[in-house]
């Protein structure tokens, strides 16, 4: 065998160094963590360590004292605890800190209020909870009102971090006081006359200083933990009232007084809550106009079918449906007061109705469908204003009217079917709401409303029925709104059976003082108090509008109320939709009642010869201008201050409606804007988007100085 080259060699012996030094490697680190792994040392686990009552019991003051001072943050704090402790069940100790909170100095009160903070929380509250610690945590903030210059009240922002330690500290103690036992200790302790009314609560007046106070409940102040329980209790919110931080008068119903039994979500009068409060996400309908107004008068053929005799045909059904055999259709000619209708002396008649509206809607005829027979007695199927259908009747049209006839005899044509009466009224009104609701034309609405009041008018009819009664109200308020808007005289005003009283401020009511505040306290006073504004009497006076208690009761959309006889709250049986809080109450009160003092400067402005009573005459006109400016404003920082959401938003058209034309400022004009887009979105129903646009059109042509827009019949009437 031949021997290796000395190449050869060379590399076998280079590969003997490379695997010796590869393994001298791996030994020396596995030697390496061996010896690191035997040298740690592993730290025995300390045994807590509890220190028992008797320990602390046992520990002397100057050694407390020392353990205050260690550097262990831990020890310092058990140490403090333990303190804490011993001053809470140490009577005479508390009365020394309760005593150094009411001294004058400003060191002196830092030093004890520290202190009595450290000591309190949700638990060791109890301990203190006594009349002289009331005392004086309100004594110290009597103090810390002069301390230092408070910051005026700002809408945008809490000032709670600018307040001085002390008056933080005070705060922080009753809030947690008024948390666990109410707030009968801060009442008894005249808090909100010591130190809240004190507060600067800004406003160049009372009304003002009111609004910015109930603006503040809507926020998230850390003052509110005291504010709104006061709010929310009867004695505090009296309290409130004489500190003139809210209006007064007012009364404000609890919500158990005004809930609603609730049956598979709809409400014991009709009202079904789960649509009402639907998500506003859903899809709207979308359809041209043609297509509305095609099946708005679907609807109506449905909804006008007397269910006795046959539906309604319009012109497009009409030669499809022949249940009965129709004569020629006659015109009724014009005709004057003096003058005689082909029907006779029907002063009260369908007729005269139909040829009063066609009068007032500038038509040039009335047409009368009959059936055939005594030309003089025709039983009427359908009326007609112009080129428009209104409804068909069947076998009788107004209850408890007579048809004469050519000899001079009559004979009723009602008392035979009341049905038929309620029925077309209830007809009527619902295509009133119909054409609201669905933000139809006005000149529809007003049809619709000109029927029902001539339908009302009529001899005899004297229905007492609680389904009548619910009707006439639905009409009664959309006639206030007709009034409101146009200025002409309303059907009749609320509540007939009610005497007037009226509240001048120069010359106090006489009579029964009981019966001015059952009066004032009825729940239709405010319209009754509207309509007379309306109707332009010069016996209401500012005053009549102040003394309304702020009920809402009388809205359609939040009472089905019957008066039986004399308008007395005792006997109204309420039964409301669900309503917000006491303060969304209070609110929306006081926007209708804003709202009114505007209409009510609005007619003296517009009627300068008509001064207000008490005032000097016509010379005070400019005075109404800034009267309706100061109003308007206060109405728009309540609209502002309503949260969104509330169960009264639905109620807002028609004092948006009265001040729109007294809105200038293009801010103010944009945040109604932007809440009547929110009511669509929620509400989805046309008639917000109809006023919106109404309102919008008035706003641009009052800027290019062409005010010929039809603003307040689209607007109000919408309301």
């Amino acid at each position: 065998m031949a021997g290796l080259t000395p190449a050869a060699q060379d590399r076998l012996f280079f590969l003997g160094i490379g695997l010796s030094a590869c393994a001298v490697i791996g030994l020396m680190r596995r030697m390496l963590i061996q010896y690191q792994q035997s040298a740690i040392v592993e730290q025995s686990e300390s045994k807590p360590q509890y220190i028992t009552q008797d320990v602390e019991d046992s520990l002397k003051l100057s050694t407390l004292d020392k353990l205050l001072d260690s550097p262990n943050y831990s020890i310092q704090e058990t140490t403090a605890i333990i303190i804490c402790e011993r001053a809470l069940h140490d009577g005479s100790t508390v009365d020394a800190l309760l005593f150094t909170i009411t001294r004058p100095a400003h060191a002196t009160r830092e030093q004890g209020i520290r202190a009595l903070t450290m000591m309190m929380n949700s638990s060791t509250v109890t301990m203190i909870s006594k009349p002289k610690t009331y005392a004086a945590l309100v004594k110290c903030l009597e103090y810390s009102i002069t301390d230092y210059k408070h910051n005026d009240y700002d809408s945008d922002w809490d000032n709670w971090q600018l307040r001085d330690v002390v008056e933080q500290g005070c705060l922080l103690v009753l809030a947690q006081l008024v948390n666990k036992f109410g707030v009968e200790g801060i009442i008894k302790a005249r808090f909100v006359e010591r130190w809240l009314v004190k507060e600067p609560w800004g406003g160049a007046d009372d009304d003002e200083r009111q609004l910015n106070f109930m603006d503040s409940l809507t926020k998230h102040f850390r003052l509110n933990e005291l504010c709104l329980p006061l709010f929310r209790d009867d004695a505090g919110k009296k309290a409130l009232e004489d500190a003139k931080l809210l209006p007064a008068g007012k009364i404000i119903y609890h919500e158990s007084e005004v809930d609603v039994k609730m049956t598979n979500g709809e409400g014991t009068a009709g009202e079904d809550f789960e649509e009402i409060f639907a998500d506003s996400s859903r899809r709207r309908r979308d359809q041209t106009s043609e297509e509305e107004h095609l099946r708005r008068r679907h609807r109506e053929a449905m909804v006008l079918n007397d269910g006795y005799t046959q539906r309604i045909l319009w012109e497009d059904s009409e030669a499809r449906i022949g249940m009965r055999r129709r004569g020629p259709t006659k015109k009724i000619p014009r005709f004057s007061s003096q003058g005689s209708s082909p029907m006779g002396n029907t002063n009260t008649s369908a007729s005269h109705v139909m040829e009063s509206i066609a009068n007032e809607e500038g038509n040039s005829s009335v047409a009368v469908s009959y059936r055939e027979g005594d030309s003089t007695t025709p039983v009427v199927d359908k009326i007609s204003v112009g080129n428009r259908n209104i409804f068909a009747i069947g076998e009788k049209l107004v209850p408890n009217l007579e048809q004469h006839h050519s000899d001079g005899t009559s004979r009723s044509i009602g008392g035979q079917r009341e049905e038929d009466d309620l029925m077309l009224f209830a007809s009527v009104i619902m295509l009133m709401v119909q054409d609201k609701v669905s933000g139809e034309p006005c000149r529809n609405l007003r049809l619709h409303l000109k029927f029902a009041q001539h339908f009302e008018r009529s001899p005899g009819l004297r229905q007492v029925t609680v389904h009548y009664r619910f009707l006439r109200n639905i009409l009664l308020y959309n006639d206030l709104l007709a009034a409101i808007s146009s200025g002409n005289q309303t059907l009749r005003d609320y509540g007939q059976s009610t005497s007037v009283i009226t509240v001048n401020s120069d010359s106090p009511p006489s009579g029964d003082s009981l019966t001015m505040v059952a009066f004032t306290r009825n729940t239709y006073y405010f319209p009754i108090l509207l309509s007379r504004i309306a109707n332009r009497d010069k016996m209401v006076s500012i005053a009549d509008i102040e003394v309304w208690d702020g009920n809402m009761f009388w809205l359609p959309s939040f009472s089905s109320a019957e008066i039986a006889g004399a308008a007395s709250t005792t006997d109204l049986q309420r039964s409301s939709v669900s309503v917000g809080n006491e303060f969304e109450n209070l609110l929306i009160s006081e926007i209708y009642r804003n709202a009114a003092r505007v209409l009510y400067y609005q007619r003296l402005h517009h009627e300068p010869e008509e001064s207000e009573p008490g005032s000097s005459g016509p010379e005070d006109e400019p005075s109404y201008t800034s009267h309706i400016r100061h109003f308007t404003s206060i109405l728009l920082a309540n609209l502002r201050s309503l949260p969104l959401g509330s169960a009264y938003e639905s109620s807002l058209l028609l004092p948006i409606g009265i001040i729109a034309t007294e809105i200038r400022d293009i801010s103010d004009r944009a945040d109604v804007l932007s809440r009547l887009q929110l009511l669509e979105n929620r509400f989805q129903l046309n008639q917000f988007r109809r006023f919106r646009e109404k309102i919008s059109a008035y706003w641009e042509a009052s800027e290019k100085q062409n005010l010929k827009q039809e603003f307040t019949c689209d607007a109000i009437l919408l309301g």
